[in-house]
């Protein structure tokens, strides 16, 4: 799976990109909201799924971030904070984790985070089709 991490600690950072990378994903990284706004831009269509740390850059920096991951990309949380404070913080900014997969606690097991991922599908992609040329070079009317 494409996945993309976002964590301003540069350590968790480089703990997952090994922990992915050996379990056969590919991971891209931000490290600030603007990063994370910019990469889910322009990567949407490539990303299977989003980590993202609730805690980043600012306050209410991942809550920011969380309501602009599209809904169809499985969101998991990452949080030093209990799942009871980051659900209560979410309810303060719009609901914003009402699409997350699950929170999981800093620090983090190898295995409880690869038995989540271990249960999403990668996303579908819609292959893109060449364009037809109308009207055909033979003359008929329909496309």
């Amino acid at each position: 799976m494409h996945i993309l991490v976002v964590d301003d600690d540069e350590g968790i950072r480089h703990a997952l990109e090994r922990i992915l990378e050996k379990a056969g994903h590919t991971m891209i990284w931000a490290a600030t909201v603007e990063g994370a706004l910019r990469l889910l831009h322009t990567e949407e269509a490539s990303l299977d799924v989003v980590i993202l740390d609730i805690n980043l850059d600012r306050e209410g920096g991942g809550y920011d971030v969380a309501r602009k991951v599209p809904r169809d990309i499985p969101l998991i949380i990452l949080s030093g904070l209990t799942p009871e404070e980051v659900r209560k913080g979410a309810v303060q900014v719009s609901n914003a984790l009402s699409h997350a997969v699950t929170i999981l606690g800093k620090p983090f097991e190898n295995k409880k985070l690869l038995g989540i991922l271990s249960r999403i599908k990668p996303r579908e992609r819609v292959p893109a089709s060449a364009p037809k040329e109308f009207p055909p070079e033979n003359g008929s009317t329909k496309p």
